[in-house]
C-alpha cells in the first residue's frame, strides 16, 4: 500500500509541466541525465528520483521561490486594498490616486517621508492639517496607497461613518461589534475629522476608542480642518483628546489654498 501511494505521488509529479523561462537550459547530471537548469540562478528546475527508476519531476530554483513569493505578496496586497475602503465604488475611485500622478506639494512630499520611514519606532501616526480644498484627503490617500502596496493594512473612514460604528454598536450595547472595533488589527485612518461639529458624548466615545488604540501601538492617519496650533494647545471639550493625538502623531500643517474655490 505504502508503495502504492509512493507511485501515485510520483506519477502525479512527473506530470506536471516544468514552464521553461528565456534562458533556461538542460544539463547533464552525475547520473548523466539532462536536467533543466535556471538561466538566472543556475539552480535545477528538475530532479530525478533515484528510487523511482530514475523518474523526473518538477524542483523549485532560486528564482521559482522568489517568483512564488512575489505572487504571494501580490495577492496580499489585492487583498489589503479590497477591505481598506468602506465600499467598492470609493475604493476603485480612491486606489487610482498614487504619489507618482500627484502634484509635488508640502502634503505629499510628507506624506512620502511618512512611508519612506514606516514604520517608525514609536509608532507615530500622522495628521494633515489646514483649510478645506487644500489637498489633504488627497494627499492622506496616497499615503495610504503607499502603505497598501508595501503590504501594511489600513482600514480607512470619514470621521462621520466611524462616529455612527461607534455611537450605533455602543448604544445598541453591541459589545461583539464594538470590540471587533478595537481589535482590528491595522493602521487606523480617520478623515475629514471635524471636532466642532459633534456632541460632548461622541467626543468622549471618541478619545475612549483613540485611546484604545492608541494604548495598542496603532498608528493613526488623520485629515482635520483644525489648525496645528489648535491640536498643540488644545483646550476645552477637546483637550483631552487633541493632547493624545499631539503626542502620537507627526503634525503637517498644510499653506495650500482652498484649490476647490480657485477653479
Amino acid at each position: 500500500m505504502f508503495e502504492s501511494i509512493i507511485n501515485n505521488t510520483a506519477e502525479k509529479a512527473t506530470k506536471q509541466i516544468v514552464k521553461v523561462h528565456k534562458g533556461d537550459y538542460f544539463k547533464t547530471n552525475e547520473q548523466g541525465i539532462e536536467i533543466l537548469y535556471c538561466g538566472k540562478c543556475h539552480k535545477p528546475r528538475e530532479s530525478v528520483l533515484e528510487y523511482l527508476d530514475n523518474r523526473k519531476v518538477p524542483a523549485s530554483c532560486d528564482c521559482d521561490v522568489e517568483r512564488r513569493k512575489q505572487e504571494e505578496f501580490e495577492d496580499r496586497v489585492h487583498k489589503l486594498k479590497a477591505h481598506c475602503y468602506p465600499n467598492r465604488q470609493l475604493a476603485d475611485n480612491l486606489l487610482k490616486k498614487s504619489f507618482s500622478t500627484a502634484k509635488d506639494n508640502e502634503l505629499i512630499k510628507c506624506g512620502k517621508e511618512y512611508v519612506r520611514i514606516f514604520p517608525n519606532k514609536d509608532n507615530k501616526g500622522l495628521i494633515f492639517c489646514g483649510v478645506s480644498g487644500a489637498g489633504k484627503t488627497y494627499a492622506m490617500v496616497c499615503t495610504v496607497n503607499a502603505l497598501l502596496s508595501k503590504g501594511y493594512r489600513v482600514k480607512w473612514y470619514r470621521a462621520s461613518d466611524l462616529l455612527y460604528e461607534l455611537t450605533d454598536d455602543y448604544g445598541k450595547k453591541d459589545r461583539e461589534a464594538y470590540n471587533k472595533l478595537l481589535c482590528q488589527n491595522a493602521i487606523l485612518c480617520i478623515d475629514d475629522l471635524n471636532l466642532s461639529t459633534i456632541s460632548d458624548k461622541d467626543a468622549e466615545l471618541l478619545f475612549d476608542f483613540i485611546d484604545i488604540k492608541l494604548l495598542q501601538k496603532t498608528p493613526i492617519l488623520i485629515t482635520s480642518n483644525l489648525s496645528g496650533s489648535a491640536i498643540q494647545n488644545a483646550d476645552g471639550k477637546n483637550k483631552r483628546l487633541l493632547t493624545r493625538l499631539y503626542e502620537n502623531c507627526y503634525i503637517m500643517q498644510s499653506r495650500n489654498r482652498n484649490y476647490r474655490t480657485e477653479k
